[in-house]
């Protein structure tokens, strides 16, 4: 999963994307804001509003949400920077606590609050880091201070949280096929629809996980939405030849090397493998390639020298064009 960045000037900094929430002063009105790159700078101070919860206490406070990844149990750091929280007495402490909360529950009622976290004061800019938090949950994010914003003006600050943010994974599985097989790929991370690009090769575009069976090397993007942010990912299929065949073998009788090898060739029952020698007359035909050649021609071998052949595999899956060459034969 990659990491997207979105910088926000001003007095808030988010890194990754995550669905972030401004509550009003009072909280009595919540909006949801899904974050996504080159949203808007939002700007934070701290309002005339107690908040006091087990060991977090302060006049003046801020709410923010954040929705973890869908993905996986990730770590997310938090740094506050009480940039313009200046009194006469020197610079006041910013405070900052976290919760989770069920999903539907009312965020400005603290008895939906579950799991808080520890307290975190300090007059300096400080990180805290959070380790295993449920993923594709809500968390309340409370900042605060006892700064008095009535004589001194409003406490500004600068936060930022970066971790694994909303996203969608590809993969597939297996990475290398050859001309004429399968692959499985797969997407994570919404519970929306997907929609796979390009279609034409895939035995469903608009499934989490679907068969491709390309002709070539292809890459496939995924795009899907998480909130209000639209989320893609790339995934490559390698596509390597239908089959891998020998230029040379030595038909003398030792065991060793004395037949023409066409690996793969078996995937193809209804393969037709024809060699002419320089004069253009055909000296092996075989149907199938159920036994290979052993040099021979009409039951007596063959010269050393090199010989042509046309292999038509005659695939039901994909069109494979002739395959062409020169095999030698070795005394």
């Amino acid at each position: 999963m990659s990491l997207r960045l979105l910088f926000f000037s001003l007095t808030l900094l988010l890194l990754g994307q995550f669905p972030e929430t401004i509550f009003s002063q009072s909280c009595s009105e919540v909006s949801e804001h899904p974050l996504c790159a080159g949203a808007a700078p939002i700007t934070s101070t701290l309002e005339t509003t107690p908040f006091s919860y087990g060991c977090f206490d302060a006049e003046n406070t801020r709410y923010f949400s954040f929705h973890t990844s869908t993905i996986e149990n990730g770590q997310i750091f938090i740094e506050i920077d009480p940039a313009d929280c200046d009194d006469f007495n020197g610079i006041n402490n910013v405070s900052m606590i976290i919760f989770e909360i069920e999903p539907g529950d009312d965020p400005c009622d603290p008895a939906n609050y579950v799991n808080p976290s520890d307290c975190f004061t300090d007059n300096e800019p400080f990180t805290t880091a959070y380790s295993n938090l449920t993923p594709d949950a809500d968390f309340i994010l409370v900042v605060g201070s006892d700064h008095n914003t009535t004589n001194y003006g409003p406490c500004i600050f600068n936060i930022s949280i970066s971790g694994p943010g909303v996203d969608v994974t590809a993969s597939v599985n297996p990475i290398i096929i050859t001309l004429g097989e399968s692959a499985v790929v797969s997407a994570t991370g919404s519970n929306n629809s997907y929609h796979w690009s390009p279609p034409y090769t895939l035995s469903n575009a608009s499934t989490a996980t679907t068969q491709a069976t390309p002709e070539a090397t292809t890459t496939y993007t995924v795009t899907t939405t998480i909130g209000e942010c639209t989320v893609q990912d790339d995934v490559t299929v390698t596509v390597g030849p239908p089959v891998m065949i020998y230029n040379a073998f030595t038909p003398n009788g030792d065991l060793i090397n004395d037949t023409w090898t066409i690996v793969g060739i078996q995937k193809f029952e209804d393969a037709l493998v024809n060699v002419y020698d320089r004069w253009g007359q055909n000296v092996f035909r075989s149907l199938g390639y159920g036994k290979p050649w052993d040099g021979t021609n009409k039951g007596k071998y063959l010269p050393t020298a090199a010989y042509y052949y046309v292999i038509e595999l005659n695939s039901s899956e994909v069109s494979i064009p002739p395959i062409t060459g020169v095999v030698s034969i070795i005394h």
